[in-house]
């Protein structure tokens, strides 16, 4: 679900101060996006699901990366609410682990 390695490449280049800033920034783009995409009515549904699996990829959340190249690749409308029990469950996971 999570890639530690990448987790733990991160912390060591920015410092945990700045990766701290950094997963703030991250989740709260997320929800953010994820709330935008419930009421647009998918009218960006390959960008979107682009953007969320370039910062799940940069941050480590690989299977939301995984099913957001799946679901851009397939313009999956269907996919978002899976997409967003992944996230939700990957956010706690992370969270425990990283405070």
């Amino acid at each position: 679900m999570i890639d530690w390695d990448r987790v733990s490449e991160l912390r060591t280049d920015f410092g945990d101060e700045d990766f701290l800033e950094i997963v703030t920034m991250f989740i709260s783009e997320v929800e953010q996006k994820l709330e935008e995409m419930n009421g647009n009515g998918f009218d960006n549904l390959s960008e979107d699901y682009h953007f969320l699996k370039g910062g799940a990829a940069n941050l480590g959340f690989a299977d939301l990366h995984l099913m957001c190249s799946k679901a851009e690749a397939h313009g999956d409308r269907a996919a978002l609410g899976e997409i967003k029990e992944t996230f939700s469950r990957s956010k706690e996971m992370f969270l425990a682990q990283t405070q």
